[in-house]
């Protein structure tokens, strides 16, 4: 499965990453350097004990602040402090990149990343070489893919590589212009010989419009057969409550009517939001109280936060609960709240999960506040809970849940044809 073009989702205002704010073009040295201590005195009262998970942090932002120059170019600043939030190695704590103006020329495909490789899986134009896709990329701009792949990693949160992969591969465009700016020549190897054309124009607008027409909705539910229903659920963000608690109403009184047997939930695209979604949609698939985590962090002042998420989680009844059998769709995408959904199927037992490890681990960060830089006005983010699903043990501390059934192939393709 070719992933569509996603906005980074996580919780609060994460889409902040990518979307960018109206900013200088430059700050000077002194204007960067309090901006540098600013995040890092938020970091200091805010993220859980940042000494232990990211050693001399300290002596790493002032080696910044010693190279900046007299006056810094918004973008490579924007850069350096976003690769400065990923070394503390979760996708909640972050420094917004720089703007993309909406007239902007970029990358008119969507790709796959395959063994660090990457290879052209839409074109967004029906004019741009259609008939190249599936054809690996070599350069660039007279750049090697790797190059441009490593550091695109540096600027990507996440907890794990292959969640940092997916939001790379998902919004490619964004950080090729970031680091190179208007491709004028793309090198592709495509059935064992080397191709370079010069690809159409495309604007971020555009790309933008074609994100949001090839999106998949937040929710939705359909019948795949007489025995198998299908509900996807792509994003735990902006919620209207009372119409999600309709849609699981209608939804589940369907199942009941029709007598369906097999119910699949699809996590792959879904990035997280607000874990109260995810309970009242396990409020229909369980009548037992469910644990979630092993340990959910204390705040600074040694405070344990929202013990109810280690204590076992009581569904509330609801009529029509489903009780035939549950498959749960995942990726290294599946993240944040998404991963919560995951982490209390898998310890739990209360389904099949299939597909590939969600790209949240078994431990790490959660839960995040937003904050602006003074005077470059980048949007941040930190971290403000550690937590510990339960089943964690010294050798999956810090990998994703795997799933029960392990598969390259599209896994809902793989779950049907099985």
């Amino acid at each position: 499965m070719f992933y569509k073009m996603k906005v980074v989702c996580t919780i609060l205002t994460l889409t902040l990453i990518f979307q960018g704010i109206c900013m200088a073009q430059s700050i000077s040295k002194a204007q960067a350097s309090e901006d540098i201590r600013f995040f890092n005195q938020t970091i200091q009262s805010k993220y859980p004990d940042p000494e232990r998970h990211f050693p001399n942090y300290e002596a790493y932002s002032d080696s910044l602040i010693g190279v900046l120059e007299d006056k810094v170019p918004m973008n490579e600043f924007a850069q350096m402090m976003a690769k400065y939030a990923n070394e503390f190695g979760d996708g909640h704590t972050f420094i917004q990149n720089s703007e993309i103006p909406s007239d902007a020329k970029v990358f008119p495909y969507q790709i796959k990343i395959k063994e660090s490789k990457g290879f052209l899986s839409k074109s967004l134009l029906p004019d741009t070489n259609p008939n190249l896709i599936g054809a690996e990329i070599k350069r660039l701009n007279q750049v090697d893919f790797s190059a441009i792949l490593t550091k695109s990693l540096e600027m990507a949160g996440g907890e794990t590589k292959a969640h940092r992969m997916e939001r790379i591969e998902g919004s490619f465009a964004d950080y090729l212009y970031r680091l190179e700016g208007e491709i004028s020549v793309i090198e592709v190897i495509d059935e064992n010989e080397s191709r370079t054309f010069s690809p159409t124009s495309i604007t971020r607008a555009q790309w933008l419009s074609f994100d949001e027409l090839d999106a998949k909705p937040k929710y939705a539910f359909q019948l795949i057969d007489a025995e198998k229903g299908l509900i996807i659920f792509s994003d735990m963000n902006d919620i209207n409550k009372s119409q999600f608690a309709k849609f699981l109403k209608d939804t589940f009184k369907t199942l009941a009517d029709k007598k369906i047997k097999t119910l699949i939930i699809d996590l792959r695209d879904n990035g997280g939001g607000n874990f109260m979604f995810g309970e009242m949609l396990l409020d229909y698939l369980t009548d037992m109280p469910y644990t979630i985590h092993q340990k959910y962090q204390y705040d600074m002042l040694g405070k344990k936060v929202n013990p109810k998420m280690v204590n076992p989680i009581r569904p509330k009844s609801q009529k029509n609960r489903f009780s035939g059998d549950l498959f749960f769709l995942t990726s290294a995408y599946t993240y944040s709240s998404a991963a919560t959904i995951v982490a209390a199927v898998k310890y739990n037992g209360l389904g099949k999960i299939v597909g590939q490890p969600i790209g949240q681990p078994y431990s790490g960060f959660i839960d995040m506040m937003t904050f602006q830089l003074p005077h470059s006005k980048l949007v941040c983010g930190t971290s403000t809970v550690y937590y510990e699903y339960a089943g964690i043990n010294e050798k999956n501390a810090d990998l994703g849940i795997p799933p029960d059934i392990l598969t390259d192939q599209d896994a809902l393709e793989f779950l049907l044809g099985n």
